[in-house]
């Protein structure tokens, strides 16, 4: 009876340490998968924290490019504006003056008219 007891001990033994070795393959390989995860994921972190770089990079490059471009438009409206200012400016001034021309010129014709008419009846006189 011993030896049956025996028996049944060292196949319940065995039985155990193929549950052992079994447990212990499937932890190893899931310390491996585990291992082989975290690396991926960190390869995927640097992976995205490079393109986020480069695309901050770009996207700074752009602001500065149109920051540039928006003073130099500024700059340039603002040139406009002066030049069309002083466009009016000189705008009004010839309107003056040729309102004062206009004037004077009438002035001058109902003089050479004044005139006109003293001649014709100083020579309806003689």
């Amino acid at each position: 009876m011993q030896k049956t007891s025996e028996s049944e001990y060292d196949k319940q033994k065995a039985l155990y340490m193929q549950q052992i070795e079994h447990l212990t393959q499937k932890t190893q390989q899931q310390d491996e998968k585990e291992r082989q995860l975290i690396q991926e994921l960190k390869e995927q972190k640097m992976e995205q924290l490079s393109h986020t770089t480069e695309q901050k990079s770009k996207f700074e490059f752009e602001i500065r490019q149109l920051t540039q471009k928006v003073k130099d438009l500024s700059e340039q409206v603002f040139e406009l504006e002066s030049q069309l200012k002083d466009e009016e400016q000189k705008n009004t001034i010839g309107r003056q003056e040729w309102h004062k021309r206009e004037q004077q010129m009438d002035r001058e014709l109902s003089q050479l008219r004044e005139s006109n008419k003293e001649l014709t009846a100083n020579g309806a006189k003689l």
